[in-house]
């Protein structure tokens, strides 16, 4: 049933011959806030969540200080524990102690104030998120109590597919002499007061009859890191770009909460090369989203992902992003130059080729040179200087991904609709020339480390080198520049600290590999100016490494 449907059959619960309720269903999906919305006027109504209790017995203590209107019943309870402590240690506090008895073994007092009230309403909520010490029998025990003893109904609110399987198995036993009627929820209501969430309706429902997102929590969630964002706006009051900002919140959280199109990117024994390729990429989270939630947004990959990593605690998101995408947002027109006239692209070009220069990440810069390239083409202009600033910034780009750990050119995930050749060309050119610097350089950088007597960041990267034996690309340059390694200052010799022992280790293990007879060499040329430990030292180590 849907979830407004159960609204509807609590406003009448008076008429129902019922006395213990389950509204049972998903999380998030709306049965909490049916049930609170059907009682909110009822009086004697009195709510409580199984999260958090440590005993079966703080059912009875919640209801107790709910029943008398208090709140802090947590800090209270625990004052009574102590005065009640306090006072059984005189005599004087023989007579005080009688009198808080019943607050600190509130059960009798429960029973006797629902007794009392006239259709009195217990919802208790959470059920699947109690706490291990509140055993699901004594937890059945005090609602068949509740019942027998009381005139109360009874609303329980659980689901059942989170609970643990031993819980689940006692509440199905039980739960079937002591439940007089179960009520499921499978769909979200048809007409949720979006007003009551602080969400605009307008907004959200554009935004469900794409995407299937069923827990109220997501949206709720979606819409406070929406307002985060916004918190960092400033004057910035444009309609349009405040509506693409939400549907990134919204997509970023939905996505990574409830994975909505992560299905869509599993691989089957029955796909061929190119949609294992297509599904690898759109494995990629904000591909996903682009390709799933965002597509035809004027705002640009740069503030999705200022946006992701301001959500993922990566960076903060600032008033000077915003306004500087905002500024972007602006410049791009609705409609893409298709279907702009000639005169118009011309108009353009500035555009293209300043976007170019602004760009500060790879995907940004490779879609600014595909626009400036393909209209410079279409328009039948001289692209040499457009290819040749092109080469000169990619260059600069692909060093900053290579130091971050992306090894290899991957067109289809910074650009997925980069077709033009030549770029294509340029990309993987810079892509192996600048592979060549960064292993070179990191060589060049170990061996100051190792002069500098640095030896703990030396062997950071000797470990960077050492794992791109792996990737074959890697392996052939640092065949090419590994001789620069054959250098008697890598050796542990003499009196050494554990990370020069373990850099060394790691460099012999390379040359080992990739220039045996060199490296062999390079020892028998300085074994005789050593040491007897060092001697031996260095043999284990060679021992050890051929053995691995």
């Amino acid at each position: 049933m849907k979830a407004d449907e159960i609204r509807n059959v609590l406003s009448n619960l008076e008429k129902l011959p019922y006395r213990t309720i389950l509204v049972e269903g998903p999380w998030g999906i709306g049965k909490s806030y049916e049930v609170e919305a059907a009682l909110r006027d009822r009086k004697h109504t009195y709510a409580l969540s199984l999260f958090g209790m440590h005993t079966g017995q703080d059912i009875y203590r919640d209801l107790y200080f709910k029943i008398k209107g208090w709140d802090d019943s947590g800090i209270l309870f625990k004052a009574v524990r102590a005065v009640k402590q306090v006072m059984r240690a005189s005599e004087a506090g023989a007579s005080v102690d009688e009198a808080i008895e019943q607050l600190a073994n509130p059960k009798n007092s429960v029973i006797s104030s629902l007794k009392e009230q006239e259709k009195s309403v217990v919802v208790i909520d959470d059920i699947e998120r109690k706490s291990p010490n509140v055993c699901m029998r004594e937890f059945l025990g005090i609602v068949e109590e509740l019942k027998q003893r009381t005139g109360c109904i009874i609303i329980m609110i659980a689901n059942g597919e989170e609970m643990d399987e031993e819980d689940r198995t006692v509440f199905q036993k039980y739960g079937e002499k002591i439940i007089d009627r179960e009520f499921h929820i499978t769909e979200q209501a048809a007409d949720i007061k979006w007003e009551d969430l602080k969400i605009d309706r307008g907004f959200i429902e554009k935004f469900l009859k794409l995407h299937r997102v069923k827990n109220l929590r997501t949206l709720q969630k979606a819409e406070r890191f929406c307002q985060d964002v916004f918190a960092y706006k400033g004057e910035l009051s444009d309609p349009a770009f405040e509506e693409e900002i939400w549907q990134i919140c919204y997509a970023i959280v939905s996505e990574s909460v409830e994975g909505l199109y992560e299905d869509e990117t599993k691989e089957s024994e029955h796909d061929d090369t190119v949609q294992k390729t297509i599904k690898h990429l759109s494995q990629n989270f904000l591909y996903r989203i682009k390709r799933c939630y965002l597509v035809g947004m004027r705002a640009s990959d740069e503030l999705v992902s200022s946006i992701y990593q301001h959500y993922t605690n990566e960076s903060q998101i600032s008033c000077q992003i915003l306004k500087k995408q905002y500024e972007k947002f602006c410049q791009r027109d609705e409609r893409i130059p298709f279907y702009k006239s000639e005169e118009e692209i011309r108009q353009m070009l500035p555009e293209f080729r300043r976007a170019m220069e602004e760009a500060q990440e790879m995907g940004s810069f490779l879609g600014a040179a595909k626009d400036s390239l393909v209209w410079n083409k279409i328009l039948g202009n001289d692209c040499t200087e457009i290819l040749n600033a092109f080469r000169k910034r990619i260059g600069e780009l692909i060093q900053k991904k290579i130091r971050e750990g992306h090894y290899f050119w991957n067109g289809t995930f910074e650009a997925p609709n980069l077709r033009e050749k030549e770029l294509i060309e340029i990309c993987e050119e810079e892509y192996r020339k600048e592979g060549r610097k960064y292993v070179q350089a990191l060589i060049d950088e170990i061996l100051q480390n190792i002069q500098q007597k640095d030896f703990k960041e030396g062997f950071e990267q000797s470990r960077v080198l050492r794992n791109m034996m792996s990737i074959r690309e890697y392996r052939d340059y640092l065949s090419e520049c590994s001789s620069t390694l054959l250098n008697q200052k890598i050796l542990p010799v003499g009196s050494i600290t554990e990370e020069q022992y373990f850099l060394s280790y790691s460099l012999l293990q390379i040359l080992y590999k990739l220039k045996k007879d060199g490296l062999e060499e390079m020892i028998a040329q300085h074994m005789g100016e050593l040491d007897c430990v060092s001697k031996f030292r260095i043999e284990y180590v060679l021992k050890e490494i051929a053995n691995s």
